[in-house]
This record gives C-alpha cells, structure tokens and sequence, in this order.
C-alpha cells in the first residue's frame, strides 16, 4: 500500500518540502481501525519531531507522505506497516 495522503487543509505559499529539507511537524498517530467511520483507532503518540527529507532520519512512511507538502498544510496520512515499521 505505501501512504495515502488526504489533505486536510492547503498550506501557505509555493515553496513545499523537498528531498534534503529539514521539517519540523506536528502529529497525532493513531492505529488503523477498519471498523471506525474515520479509520481511527486507539491514539498512540502525538507531539512534534524533527527530521531531514530522504536521510532516514523518519519512517518512510513519513518521508514520502510529508515530501511536496507546503508550510502550515495539513494532511491525514495512512500508512501501511511496511513503510511505518522499516526505513
């Protein structure tokens, strides 16, 4: 699967995150959950974190599904274990 990516709310400007940028993010995650409306399970972690595009520096997952995203935009990504759980 990879990562869908539904956005949320657009961001600001023309400049969006590329290979080698360093981004700062702010997130929720939660278990996938089937049997929810919204797919949601239970929350496991939130906060901000920190890291640079393509360095390894995140889950892939998060590495593709934040590359091409512009300032203050806000996405729901879903991610499959294979890109959450190996780099």
């Amino acid at each position: 699967m990879g990562v869908e990516k539904e956005i949320i709310q657009q961001g600001n400007g023309d400049a969006t995150a590329k290979h080698g940028d360093k981004v700062i993010y702010d997130y929720t995650g939660w278990l996938y959950d089937p049997s929810q409306d919204d797919k949601k399970g239970t929350q496991i972690s939130t906060g901000t974190s920190t890291f640079i595009i393509g360095q390894g520096g995140a889950i892939r997952g998060l590495d593709e599904g934040i590359l091409g995203m512009a300032v203050d935009e806000e996405a729901l990504l879903v991610i499959s274990p294979d890109y959450a759980y190996s780099r």
